[in-house]
């Protein structure tokens, strides 16, 4: 199958508002938030103990190097910041990463052509080449995405 085979019903141009992205649907006036932003309305009852995991993890981490050492309480504070800090920073490096593979597919899709490949997306892109292999989905080069950034 060949995407550029198929004829939209409605034209769709990506919108990005700082790092956030959206969809309009310009038949209909109609402005449409990415899965990401939908992903994050929805309450993730999972997500509060790998949080608190995370945090306390950061905690032992920092307090283990302090094992048989007096510690002041303005070092306690700096662990516990840096401990409340650490689930947003995984979160935010998973979310870089996520977007840079997306921009490595998006660039094979537009191009036909594979550009370097870093080790931390090797799973991803695999998987999407599992996914084009298996479902025998093929892309034209001329694939066009339009974006405008607000």
């Amino acid at each position: 199958m060949i995407i550029e085979t198929f004829k939209p019903n409605y034209t769709v141009k990506l919108l990005k508002e700082n790092r956030k992205h959206f969809y309009l649907v310009e038949e209909r006036d109609l402005k449409l938030p990415g899965v990401t932003g939908i992903l994050q309305v929805i309450n993730l009852p999972a997500l509060i103990p790998w949080a608190t995991r995370e945090a306390l993890d950061s905690c032992r981490r920092a307090l283990n190097g302090h094992l048989g050492q007096p510690i002041t309480l303005e070092q306690i504070e700096t662990i516990l910041v840096e401990a409340k800090a650490r689930p947003n920073k995984i979160k935010k490096e998973a979310a870089d990463l996520g977007t840079q593979c997306h921009g490595i597919i998006d660039t094979w899709i537009k191009t036909g052509e594979w550009p370097e490949i870093p080790a931390l997306c090797l799973p991803a892109i695999d998987a999407f080449r599992d996914w084009v292999k298996e479902s025998r989905m093929e892309f034209s080069s001329k694939v066009e995405i339009n974006s405008i950034d607000l």
